[in-house]
C-alpha cells in the first residue's frame, strides 16, 4: 500500500474512528500522516510531471515508435537537459515503450 492510499483510507474512515486509532491499526506514526496532509509538491516532482507529459507527446508524435535514446535526444535539442537514465525511469514508471522488432524464428 503506497502513502497516498494510507492517507485516502485515513481520510476514509477518519469520521468513524479517531485518527490515532487507525494509524495504530496500521502501524504508521501519526505525525507521518497529519504531514503528508500538508505536504507540498517537490520541485523535482513538479520537473518529472512536465517531462513526462512531454515525453508521453513525443512517444505519441512518433506513433510510438522511439525509445529512450531518440526521446532523450529530442528533449536536449528542445533545451530540456535532462539524463538519458532519467528519461527511461520516466518512460518505465509512465509504462511507455517503443515497438520492439520481432525477428523471425527459424523453422
Amino acid at each position: 500500500m503506497n502513502d497516498s492510499e494510507v492517507i485516502n483510507l485515513i481520510n476514509k474512515h477518519e469520521g468513524e474512528h479517531p485518527v490515532k486509532l487507525i494509524c495504530k491499526v496500521l502501524g504508521i506514526p501519526r505525525s507521518s500522516y497529519y504531514y503528508s496532509l500538508n505536504k507540498t509538491q517537490s520541485k523535482r516532482e513538479r520537473e518529472n510531471q512536465e517531462l513526462t507529459e512531454k515525453i508521453k507527446q513525443i512517444h505519441k508524435d512518433s506513433k510510438e515508435r522511439y525509445g529512450a535514446p531518440k526521446i532523450h535526444h529530442i528533449l536536449l535539442t528542445e533545451n530540456y537537459h535532462v539524463s538519458l537514465k532519467r528519461v527511461q525511469r520516466l518512460m518505465k514508471k509512465a509504462g511507455i515503450c517503443s515497438i520492439k522488432k520481432i525477428s523471425s524464428l527459424p523453422k
